[in-house]
């Protein structure tokens, strides 16, 4: 399986120095597929965890440990979020397969809340096409949608933290059950409209507040996740050169459903070692756990 670049040699060439010139600067009814209130509230700490590791990178902030019962319904940010995760779940976007329409439309409608909270894009409205040639000589035609808030410290500024989270699910495809053949639908609201909308509130609370980062902050929905991790790779590989300096990635995935943990792979970072040995005394319930080996292998 061969990834096809479907970007001009000119977009290739600004992303290798946009971020140095930048300015500072109807969907159908759909139910939650099991989200509550408490599910809305889990969603919620992990973005306030996000927020503050993303900030941590950038600044001195200080965080005092807290719990999160104050935001439920009623926010902003729930209501917002339910309609974020309403409409990629929906049935209209059947299930945001990997080079399908609903993932074309996903991405579209993510490039438009990044644009309306405000953050850049490497070029156009953000969204970047690639394909991948599959065995069959068919091309699978996906793309990611990129965008970042730039750091306002001229000597970190060039220096990244990545937050990424996939755009695709499994789609729709005939199943058996009990030697049935049934037709479904896997819309995907844990898997992962919620880590995409968690994504777009911390890219939306860290555009109000960019003045705090020094470094930049990409955020990245990456497209044909189910076709082996091909968004991110194409990310990583292509469409940035390769003395990119990414000194950290978070990676939101199927963040939904109760969890008491989450893992960070740091162990080339000291800084990110004592950060996650900190929070692991301040955040509760959830406890960050520093993993020593890599958890994907390069």
């Amino acid at each position: 399986m061969d990834l096809l670049p479907l970007v001009s040699a000119r977009q290739t060439e600004l992303r290798m120095h946009i971020m140095r010139s930048s300015r500072f600067g109807k969907a159908d009814s759909v139910r939650m597929h099991g989200f509550s209130t408490i599910d809305n509230l889990l969603m919620l700490k992990r973005l306030l965890v996000s927020v503050f590791l993303v900030v941590s990178l950038n600044c001195s902030a200080q965080f005092s440990g807290t719990y999160f019962d104050s935001l439920g319904e009623g926010s902003e940010v729930v209501n917002s979020m339910k309609d974020q995760v309403g409409y990629l779940a929906s049935a209209m976007l059947d299930g945001r397969a990997a080079g399908s329409e609903g993932e074309r439309m996903a991405a579209e409608y993510i490039s438009s809340v990044f644009d309306s909270y405000g953050l850049e894009f490497l070029s156009g409205d953000g969204i970047e096409p690639f394909g991948i040639l599959m065995e069959s000589g068919d091309t699978l035609r996906s793309c990611n949608v990129v965008s970042f808030i730039p750091g306002y410290d001229p000597e970190l500024r060039d220096r990244y933290v990545v937050v990424c989270a996939r755009m695709d699910n499994l789609g729709a495809m005939d199943i058996s059950v009990d030697g049935e053949k049934r037709h479904s639908v896997f819309y995907g609201a844990n898997g992962n409209a919620s880590g995409l909308s968690v994504m777009m509130q911390l890219a939306h609370k860290l555009s109000i507040n960019r003045i705090l980062l020094k470094r930049s902050v990409i955020f990245i929905a990456a497209g044909a996740s189910q076709k082996s991790s091909s968004g991110s790779w194409y990310f990583l590989n292509r469409s940035f050169g390769k003395d990119v300096k990414i000194d950290a990635c978070i990676d939101l995935d199927m963040v939904g459903i109760p969890s008491n943990g989450f893992y960070a792979y740091t162990s080339s970072n000291q800084d990110l070692n004592d950060l996650i040995n900190m929070l692991s005394g301040t955040l509760q319930p959830m406890r960050p756990q520093v993993v020593a080996e890599e958890p994907v292998a390069s």
